[in-house]
């Protein structure tokens, strides 16, 4: 009963907190219970096609290869993916890491990310797990997936000694680090991808973005409890000015209610106003608390998504 009064104060308030849907035909936010994980595929992402290098042929191996990479590129995924496997079986002698990279592209283009990393581990050769081009992919599949940890672990198996490719390494742990709430691991990475930066404005956006995070302070849940017992007060510590003003309003409504119907010995209706009155309070109390956890993931992912977008990074 807490939590739907909860539920009910935050209603169609502050929509900046809460990730976007199109699950249900129109644009929803979407409001789990606390003991609930989101999944994934349930948060609305931008379109983003998946597509690979040039296509231009220049003799027999660069025309069937270079078939799949025109496919990508034209977003025909699931042609491409049956294209690759009958190479493999026909031409035997074409399979390479450069091709069994289209095969991931393959896969995430078609949002069928798990299926890729299980032919990834299972099905493709060992020697690819080292190549550096797989492994980003790979870190982008998981990344995509909501498994950060595992997504780490990838890019820390990325070896190289090329500028490019450590700056790429470093930052995209930065953005993992960031997302699997480990805000100190990600400044030292971001730090440390600048020494590799193609340029100073490169390097001068990213910490700018870092900088502004710590500016933008962590919301603590007890603080927020603990103010939320003057009903309001821990939804405007979150920044939540409108449910903050909610709850106020209901809580006093009920309190006077509860009040006046005692004061009229009408105890029978003072019994269920004090009922609802108890139950608003406590899930203002709870709602406060379960914002300001919000608050702090919110914080983290838009500076993510930011150096992301600067740096042309799309996961």
């Amino acid at each position: 009963m807490a939590m739907t009064a909860d539920r009910m104060i935050r209603c169609g308030h502050d929509g900046d907190y809460y990730p976007l849907t199109y699950e249900y035909g129109c644009a929803s936010l979407v409001d789990l219970p606390p003991f609930d994980s989101l999944p994934p595929h349930l948060v609305y992402r931008p379109t983003s096609y998946v597509v690979s290098g040039e296509d231009v042929c220049r003799n027999a191996t660069d025309s069937i290869v270079g078939f799949v990479r025109h496919m990508i590129n034209s977003h025909h995924y699931q042609s491409a993916l049956l294209e690759i496997e009958r190479i493999g079986y026909f031409h035997p002698e074409l399979r390479s890491p450069s091709l069994y990279l289209q095969k991931m592209f393959c896969y995430d283009g078609l949002d069928r990310e798990e299926e890729g990393l299980l032919d990834f581990y299972y099905q493709g050769e060992p020697a690819y797990r080292k190549d550096n081009r797989l492994l980003f992919q790979a870190a982008k599949m998981y990344g995509e997936l909501g498994n950060h940890k595992e997504a780490a672990n990838m890019l820390a198996e990325v070896s190289s000694s090329g500028r490019d490719t450590l700056y790429r390494k470093f930052l995209c742990l930065g953005i993992v680090s960031l997302r699997n709430g480990e805000e100190e691991e990600a400044f030292g990475y971001i730090k440390r991808s600048a020494a590799y930066a193609p340029d100073v404005a490169s390097v001068t956006s990213n910490l700018r973005q870092m900088l502004a995070l710590e500016r933008k302070k962590r919301k603590s849940p007890l603080v927020a409890g603990l103010l939320s017992v003057v009903p309001g007060c821990g939804y405007v510590y979150n920044r939540q000015p409108a449910s903050a003003l909610t709850a106020l309003i209901v809580n006093g409504l009920l309190a006077y209610a509860t009040y006046t119907s005692v004061k009229r010995e009408n105890y029978g209706l003072a019994g269920v106003m004090g009922v609802f009155g108890f139950t608003f309070y406590t899930g203002n109390i709870l709602g406060s608390v379960s914002g300001a956890k919000r608050y702090n993931e919110r914080r983290l992912e838009d500076c993510a998504s930011s150096i992301e977008k600067a740096n042309h990074i799309h996961w």
